[in-house]
């Protein structure tokens, strides 16, 4: 299956080339369709509300909201613009009714797409940002591509480091990433952590996993990293720079939700320190 419906969001009026560009990396080889979303914030309410708040303070939003879709919009369709695949624009939510968080919007539009495009969030001055990427990539059931907010753009994909611990999610992120699998000339898959066996053997399945990909006609290189938790991580973020890889593939959210959220993990630290692309499936 190749990636044919590809939604970006694209509330991160900072970096919408970089965004459109990692949407068209993909989509030109394939024709595929590529709908920009601007997904409309709830209207901000003060938390301590000193003076009355007249209907001008909300109509002042309103139109920053308006605003800020129609120049996303003009940037989206000057970048699309005979770029080789279909290109459509979409405004999620009424600006006088939107009740939805930005992640919560783009949950719901990415249930019918094939692969969401989202941006890293952190760093910018987009203060309802920051959530999306981990929402969208935990709740969406869908394959997610995270662009880190320091990514110049540019061609990715072709020296691919795919992050395996033998978990569910792990399993999920490399066949989702198929599409972009195929297209490399370099595949390394990197074995996270140890398993060991009563002989002392790891008993993460790599080889059987790159036997497996080797059938679908990739040639896959296999390295093992024996880390401990803690510094998972770290170790995956060195081992991509240490090989000049352009694009992660991992699982996202390899523990239960709530420790996650509570005390962080390997998830969250790269999507906080990621320099390339990262493809993340829950």
């Amino acid at each position: 299956m190749n990636f044919k419906t590809i939604l970006v969001n694209l509330n991160c009026e900072s970096q919408v080339p970089e965004l459109v560009a990692a949407a068209a990396t993909v989509a030109r080889p394939e024709k595929a369709h590529v709908t920009g979303v601007f997904v409309t914030p709830p209207l901000l309410t003060p938390s301590v509300v000193v003076f009355p708040m007249g209907s001008a303070f909300y109509d002042e939003q309103i139109a920053e909201y308006r605003a800020t879709a129609e120049r996303i919009k003009a940037i989206f369709d000057d970048l699309t613009r005979g770029a080789g695949f279909v290109a459509e624009w979409r405004v999620h939510g009424d600006v006088y009714t939107a009740s939805q968080s930005i992640a919560d919007g783009m949950i719901e539009e990415a249930r019918t797409a094939d692969l969401v495009i989202v941006s890293q969030g952190r760093g910018g001055l987009e203060p309802m940002l920051p959530d999306v990427a981990e929402r969208v990539a935990l709740e969406s059931g869908r394959p997610v591509l995270v662009v880190p907010m320091t990514w110049m753009a540019g061609e990715y994909g072709h020296n691919i480091a795919v992050a395996w611990n033998g978990s569910r999610e792990s399993t999920r992120a490399i066949f989702d990433a198929l599409p972009l699998l195929e297209r490399a000339e370099r595949i390394r898959l990197v074995t996270v952590g140890m398993q060991m066996s009563e002989n002392g053997g790891n008993t993460i399945p790599s080889t059987e996993l790159a036997a497996t990909m080797a059938r679908h006609g990739l040639d896959v290189e296999v390295e093992s990293i024996a880390v401990d938790e803690p510094c998972t991580a770290d170790a995956i973020l060195s081992q991509i720079a240490v090989d000049g890889a352009d694009l992660l593939v991992m699982g996202a959210y390899g523990h239960s939700r709530m420790r996650e959220l509570i005390l962080g993990g390997a998830t969250r630290a790269v999507l906080k320190n990621m320099t390339i692309p990262v493809l993340m499936s829950h």
